[in-house]
Formats: C-alpha cells, sequence, structure tokens
C-alpha cells in the first residue's frame, strides 16, 4: 500500500485537528490524558464520567484521546524520510540533510515561539528564563525539562530533530534485522517502565524524546520500505470491516497499562483504514495542506480562548471558533511567514 500525497494530505488534516483541540481542552477537562504516563486516576476518570449521551462527551474525548495525533505524526515522518531518500534513490548525505532539516524546523517554530512569548508576557505575564529561551531555540530543551517546557506544544521539534538523526541510523543500516530489533527493544523499554515506574522522572524525559518513540517511527519507515506487500493491500481492501475491530483494539490498549505501549500503533492502523482510498476528505486534505502552520499558531491562539471556557462560554462554541481561527491564522502564516522565510 502507497501513501499517496492526497491520502498523507488527509491524515495529517485529522492528525493537527486532535492535537489542537487537545490542547485546548485537556488542561481544564476533569477527563486527562495518559500521554507521558499511564495514569490509572485518568483512566478510572474516563470510565465512569464518559458518556455518549453526555454533553462533555466531545471534550472528554479530545481530552483524553486527542493526544494520539502526535504519534500520526511521528509515523510519517518516518514513512515520508523512507520514502524520500529510499525508494525515489535520492542520496543522503549526513550533513547537509542534518543542516537543511533543522533550518526547516527552526525557521518554521522560532517565528511563532516568539510571537507566543510576547501574547503570553502580555497576557499572563511569563517570560522565560534564559537558559529556557536559548534551549528551546536550540531544539535542546527536550534534553534538560521534561515537563517545564511553555507552552508544551514545541517539545516536539527537538523530539522531531532526534528522529532525523536517528534516521541516518536506518537508512546506512537497512538490515530488517537492525529495524525488528530496535522496535522491539524500545518497545520492551517503554513497557518496562510503563509497568513499574509510570511517574518517575526518568520515564517523563524519555517520553519527551525520541526513544519510547521509535516503534512508530518505525513503523512508518517499514510501511515505506513494503509499499508493494500484499498483505497491506489486502489489509485495505477491507478498511471499512477493520476499522470497528481496530478501533476497539485502539481504545482498549489505551486504557490498559499492560499494552498501553501498543496504542499508539492501533491508532496510526486506524487513520490509515479510514483516510485509504482516493477522493474523500478534501477538507481534512486543505488542513492536511497547512496543518505545520495549525502546529505553531495554535498555541498563541489557546491563549485567548482558555479564559474562555474557564468564563463559563459554551466549550462546543469556543473550540468552533479556535479551530476556525487557527485554520486562519496557519494559512496567512504559512504564505506570508514561512513561504518568505525558506524562499
Amino acid at each position: 500500500m502507497n501513501i499517496s500525497r492526497d491520502m498523507s494530505q488527509r491524515m495529517r488534516g485529522v492528525a493537527i485537528l486532535l492535537i489542537c483541540l487537545h490542547n485546548l481542552l485537556h488542561l481544564d477537562s476533569y477527563v486527562m490524558e495518559c500521554e507521558f504516563a499511564f495514569m490509572d486516576y485518568r483512566v478510572n476518570r474516563l470510565m465512569r464520567f464518559f458518556s455518549f449521551t453526555s454533553g462533555t462527551s466531545v471534550e472528554f474525548f479530545f481530552s483524553f484521546f486527542g493526544w494520539y495525533g502526535v504519534p500520526l505524526f511521528m509515523f510519517m515522518s518516518g514513512y515520508g524520510l523512507a520514502a524520500k531518500y529510499e525508494r525515489t534513490g535520492v542520496k543522503l548525505q549526513a550533513w547537509p540533510y542534518l543542516k537543511r532539516h533543522f533550518v526547516k524546523l527552526w525557521l518554521l517554530m522560532a517565528p511563532a515561539y516568539l510571537l507566543f512569548l510576547i501574547v503570553e508576557g502580555w497576557i499572563n505575564d511569563y517570560t522565560p528564563d534564559l537558559p529556557t529561551l536559548l534551549s528551546q531555540l536550540t531544539l535542546t530543551h527536550n534534553f534538560w525539562d521534561a515537563e517545564g517546557i511553555r507552552p508544551g506544544v514545541y517539545w516536539y521539534f527537538g523530539l522531531t530533530m532526534q528522529f532525523y538523526i536517528w534516521y541516518l541510523l536506518f537508512y546506512y543500516c537497512r538490515s530488517e534485522k537492525v529495524l525488528w530489533i530496535a522496535f522491539a527493544v524500545t518497545l520492551a523499554v517503554g513497557e518496562y517502565f510503563a509497568l513499574s515506574a509510570p511517574d518517575s522522572p526518568t520515564h517523563f524525559l524519555l517520553r519527551h524524546n525520541s526513544l519510547l518513540w521509535l516503534p512508530v517511527f518505525l513503523m512508518g519507515i517499514w510501511m515505506a520500505r513494503h509499499a508493494d506487500h500484499s498483505f497491506l493491500d489486502r489489509m485495505m481492501r477491507f478498511r471499512w470491516l477493520l476499522a470497528p475491530l481496530v478501533a476497539l483494539l485502539w481504545v482498549y490498549t489505551s486504557v490498559h497499562v499492560s499494552v498501553w505501549v501498543l496504542s499508539p500503533l492501533f491508532a496510526v492502523v486506524l487513520l490509515l483504514l479510514l483516510c485509504g482510498g482516493n477522493g474523500r476528505g478534501r477538507l481534512f486534505g486543505y488542513i492536511g495542506g497547512i496543518s505545520a502552520g495549525v502546529f505553531v499558531c495554535h498555541p498563541i491562539l489557546r491563549v485567548f480562548a482558555r479564559p474562555l471556557i474557564q468564563q463559563g462560554f459554551h466549550p462546543l462554541w469556543v473550540c468552533v471558533v479556535y479551530t476556525v481561527a487557527c485554520l486562519l491564522m496557519a494559512a496567512l502564516y504559512m504564505r506570508f511567514v514561512y513561504k518568505k522565510l525558506t524562499s
């Protein structure tokens, strides 16, 4: 199964909406996520209060499950890199490759981050200290402070740069054995921490860096290398029959600690099934095309949207206005800021 550009854009569109709404709602929701550690009390709250007949069910869904948009982008990163450098025959030279991707990430993140600091300083009187500012702008904050990145979403840029470095290893060592060993070892390490030390500082640090996210990244590389595998094609032919089963497996693994580390993998498979085929979901495709802009801009608008929910405005209407504003700002940012900086 080859992931076309249109399919990739639709997947990114769904993923960024999950992230965008999750990051608005989860800070004030009674039901919170298990992104960086499995927390029993959060799952218990979900089980106790989640109801499809309740007006808060939408809030609870995005608050608890919305973070799965993040591993979806990790998967697409692995797939995209392998498709670009292995299936097309483009020769990868390490230093130009790392420099190009660092500059690309920095030019996307830095202007939005600085604008966020201005807005956050004006609204909430927040000013980062110099080490925090420098580590964020050098994409190294993940190594020093796993929980103090403000806003939290920008930790992903440091992690992405780590993925670019990891990919060099798997590019030069293309053995299937290396790929599967790395997949199994990192999955096992994640399982160990999930079961034995979920709230430990070490676990939080590892979950804010790339090591424990490698399985979903490697899944993307493997799928790009085996795009013509008959099993994948058969899976897509029966996608509407498989999707409900995979959805159940995703939900089950996300609320049971023993299989929690598998939940991002099932989230990816579910999105592949839902976004497969051609000619559907043009709106999601458009949103996917500006998803990078949405990612860097939505923390800025969240500064204004979150107090509205806290003041009693209906969360549904706040989410609608906030989402539309994020899309508009992202489109303008990508066209008039990022495009100008990279042209």
